[in-house]
């Protein structure tokens, strides 16, 4: 777009962004969208970039937007959300899932470790009336990626 010094600012601002919004259609075509509150562009075709389930969150973002998010959610949405985030970081990102507090890594710190439901045990810590093994009876466990 040329420069033109008698043009008003307000078309100018609007060619711009005209620019932009057929910069972003392109790269959509191409399989690269904005993600996350971030709004960074990861390929489509990269499962591991972005978190998608009931929302979309890019890797990055997952520490921060977890933390705000988890309090926000009522149980249950709590607990599919967790249940899906846990499967997509051991699928995509060799996320270790810990029974134990005391295995929590110290140093360094890992990139992402949150506790979630045990989902085997439905929080509940308990499996046919006996303390659940997996979860050892917590009712939790973490799911940790390393750096």
């Amino acid at each position: 777009m040329p420069d033109d010094p008698n043009q008003a600012l307000h078309d100018r601002l609007a060619g711009v962004q005209q620019d932009l919004e057929r910069l972003t259609s392109g790269l959509a075509l191409l399989g690269i969208k904005p993600y996350g509150s971030c709004k960074k562009f990861f390929r489509t075709s990269e499962p591991g970039a972005v978190f998608e389930s009931t929302v979309v969150v890019c890797y990055g973002c997952i520490p921060d937007w977890w933390n705000q998010q988890s309090g926000e959610m009522n149980l249950k949405q709590r607990e599919l959300l967790e249940y899906d985030l846990k499967n997509w970081l051991l699928r995509c990102h060799h996320a270790e899932v810990l029974k134990n507090p005391e295995k929590l890594p110290k140093d360094p710190t890992p990139k992402i470790q949150i506790a979630i439901s045990c989902h085997e045990c439905g929080a509940s810590g308990n499996l046919d009336g006996e303390r659940y093994r997996l979860c050892e009876g917590r009712g939790t466990v973490w799911v940790v990626v390393r750096q």
